[in-house]
């Protein structure tokens, strides 16, 4: 079964990073305005490696909900408050929240 799991999923980033690290966490994100209608919840929890950043984080969300497709471009990620690009770590206990676009006149 391990080679088995591991030919599934040593082509991805996710993939590479779980077979160096092997461990993981879970992380709670938080879904507001249409992101959380989209996903019908309020929030989700995904399991990451250690070591993961906001891009596997955003890999796994819309591999965990494909309905938040639509806002694939356009949403905005924010670790602890503050907006985060794909390269900032993550670590358990962190608060996550997902910021879709805003409109407003």
């Amino acid at each position: 079964f391990g080679e088995l799991f591991r030919g599934a999923i040593s082509g991805s980033y996710f993939g590479e990073l779980f077979l160096k690290e092997g461990a993981m966490f879970d992380i709670s994100v938080q879904l507001f305005a249409v992101a959380r209608d989209l996903a019908g919840c309020d929030s989700v929890t995904l399991a990451v490696p250690d070591g993961a950043t906001v891009a596997v984080l955003r890999e796994k969300l819309f591999a965990h909900v494909p309905a938040l497709a639509p806002l694939t471009g356009s949403l905005q990620i924010a670790v602890d408050q503050e907006y985060a690009i794909d390269t900032t770590p993550l670590t358990a206990h962190q608060e996550v929240a997902i910021i879709p676009p805003v409109s407003g006149g």
